[in-house]
């Protein structure tokens, strides 16, 4: 079994006066990946062809929340801990990438017309982000790429989901190891405030109890950092570059997604944090053995 795939029905409270119907599809891959699907049929009384951007980016907030809460249901008491020692206790606000498919995009421009730093700009910002670029691809689809999301709007956009869902499950790589090589610092701060303390245990006998417990927090936190890189790395080696689509617009779409060469950057990113990992650990080590000498004096 490579994948499950499910619908969820989401029955959380919600605000007096407020009646939401909302079904979540799930795709949970054997990479690692996890996907949350949803069809939007209407918000208030704007149907599924009237949408506006910011009443979108009010959905979206509510939706990162429920998703966080129904995965937590499914996850082992292993998993939560990873994601707690990762996100530092607040891996339920944890950041979500968002893919937005719609049929049409009104006003319909050129791709670098969205990027006018006015009206357009702004309004595309609530939904996904700081604009990194925007793409024509083909005569009638615009895509258009953010910091914490993508659009991709036209007639043909449904064809090109294949290529899109590969390189979100990319890039929500890439924004995991944004958040894993924040956390080395955190581990970084902690081993320098045990060295500080061994150094000054001659003012304070109290400050061995500290380091060893200290020590034991960074111990933990590193064998768990390991072992998340090992399943980043294993997840990464699974996944295999599609093939070039043979109409044009497909190609346009694999030319500027560049998927092989972001799998590549992707993986020297893991190498290089595996290569911090293990510095935390050379460290961890001899703050050990300082501890020990200290012990036997």
């Amino acid at each position: 079994i490579g994948c499950i795939n499910f619908e969820a029905e989401i029955n959380y409270p919600e605000a007096e006066g407020i009646v939401q119907v909302e079904n979540f599809g799930m795709h949970l891959n054997v990479d690692g990946t996890i996907m949350y699907g949803l069809k939007i049929e209407a918000i208030m009384e704007r149907k599924a062809d009237d949408i506006s951007l910011d009443m979108l980016s009010r959905l979206l907030v509510d939706v990162q929340k429920d998703s966080s809460q129904i995965i937590n249901d499914l996850l082992s008491a292993y998993q939560r801990s990873l994601l707690n020692m990762i996100f530092c206790g607040d891996q339920k606000n944890r950041c979500k990438y968002n893919m937005v498919i719609s049929e049409a995009i009104d006003p319909k421009l050129n791709g670098e017309e969205y990027m006018d730093r006015g009206d357009n700009e702004n309004e595309l910002k609530q939904v996904i982000g700081d604009i990194q670029n925007a793409y024509n691809i083909g005569a009638d689809d615009v895509l258009i790429l953010g910091r914490d999301g993508m659009l991709f709007a036209g007639p043909n956009s449904r064809r090109h989901e294949p290529l899109l869902l590969f390189y979100l499950s990319l890039l929500v790589r890439e924004m995991f190891i944004r958040v894993f090589f924040v956390r080395t610092f955190v581990l970084d701060d902690l081993l320098k405030k045990v060295r500080t303390l061994i150094m000054e245990h001659e003012k304070d006998p109290n400050n061995i109890p500290k380091v060893r417990t200290l020590l034991n927090t960074a111990s933990r936190d590193i064998i768990l950092l390991q072992e998340i890189l090992s399943y980043l790395f294993e997840s990464l080696q699974i996944m295999e570059v599609p093939e070039r689509p043979e109409d044009e617009a497909g190609g346009t779409l694999y030319k500027v997604l560049n998927m092989a060469n972001m799998k590549r950057d992707v993986l020297i990113r893991v190498e290089d944090l595996t290569k911090l990992v293990q510095g935390a650990q050379h460290e961890l080590q001899n703050l050990s053995t300082m501890t020990d000498v200290i012990n036997t004096k």
